[in-house]
């Protein structure tokens, strides 16, 4: 969405209860790399996947102004992403029957003879090493990439971030024309 109105004209048309954010400065769009695209000065009609890390799991970039995908491919992305919960079974949720714990022995255990250690040698002293580190996930808008962060205004008036969604949810980010 390009301004306030065309994201109240979304939610009143389609009654969504998800945040609906426009951003009239083009930051956003362009560091998702899918603004103007078409020559048009608008957004390009996609859609970003991007899991609970602030990993882009899945991206579709439109080639028209119609161009979207699929709610059946959305769908497919989104399950292949989200772990399944197992059902649990009558034998998994039955308690396990206590097993018999065997009797202490009264018969002390033998005490191993000691051994003579040899006499240490000189070792060098150790060389500073880095500690090892992480390896950062590159930022960008591509598949396995961590997303571009950012926070816009959402139609209900409150400003929404992408980290706010990070370590709870996966996040299906659209880049939607206010006039589809």
């Amino acid at each position: 969405m390009n301004d306030l109105q065309d994201a109240l004209a979304v939610v009143g048309e389609w009654q969504v209860t998800f945040p609906v954010l426009y951003d009239a400065s083009t930051e956003v769009t362009r560091s998702y790399t899918v603004y103007d695209l078409l020559d048009d000065g608008l957004a390009t009609p996609s859609m970003f996947i991007i899991d609970a890390e602030g990993i882009i799991r899945w991206k579709y970039i439109g080639t028209s102004a119609g161009d979207r995908p699929a709610l059946s491919t959305i769908k497919e992305q989104l399950a292949a992403l989200t772990p399944v919960e197992p059902t649990p079974t009558p034998e998994s949720t039955a308690m396990p029957e206590p097993t018999a714990t065997p009797a202490p022995t009264a018969e002390p255990t033998a005490t191993p003879e000691p051994t003579t250690t040899p006499e240490p040698t000189a070792t060098p002293a150790p060389t500073a090493t880095p500690e090892p580190t992480a390896t950062p996930v590159p930022t960008g808008t591509n598949v396995g990439q961590l997303a571009p962060v950012f926070t816009l205004p959402s139609s209900a008036g409150v400003d929404v971030t992408l980290e706010s969604f990070r370590g709870n949810k996966q996040v299906v980010l659209v880049f939607y024309r206010g006039f589809w």
